[in-house]
């Protein structure tokens, strides 16, 4: 696995436009739903080998108490959290739906990738 400064944007390219956006250099360990971003994100770029890290990162630490982690249940695999009320993250694959539409991340990594540095609304022509 070649991971490094590709990987590095593009998961966080992918992070900055989640619902409830993940900065990547200062990210908040016991949010779940940063967890469920950069897995999801990550699991995006697997094919440029941008996954593994975090599959390793996830399992090391998304299950601790805060402050470390979000003591969330790790659902390898599963689709569904047994207990509703409490965190659940696939570190092993990513959620079945994006966190926003497709066509304003991809415009987003397409706009990071090329360098441009414009909102996401001006990228994606609305």
């Amino acid at each position: 696995e070649d991971y490094g400064y590709e990987c590095d944007r593009a998961v966080r390219g992918c992070a900055s436009n989640c619902e409830v956006p993940v900065k990547l250099a200062e990210p908040t360990t016991s949010d779940c739903d940063a967890w469920k971003c950069i897995m999801y994100c990550a699991k995006s770029f697997e094919s440029m080998g941008c996954f593994g890290p975090w599959e390793n990162i996830c399992n090391e630490i998304v299950w601790r108490q805060e402050p470390v982690g979000a003591g969330a249940l790790i659902m390898n695999g599963s689709t569904t959290c047994p207990d509703k009320g409490r965190c659940c993250v696939d570190c092993s694959s990513s959620p079945r739906r994006s966190p926003l539409p497709a066509r304003l991340i991809v415009a987003a990594l397409v706009a990071a990738l090329a360098g441009i540095r414009r909102p996401v609304a001006a990228v994606a022509g609305f």
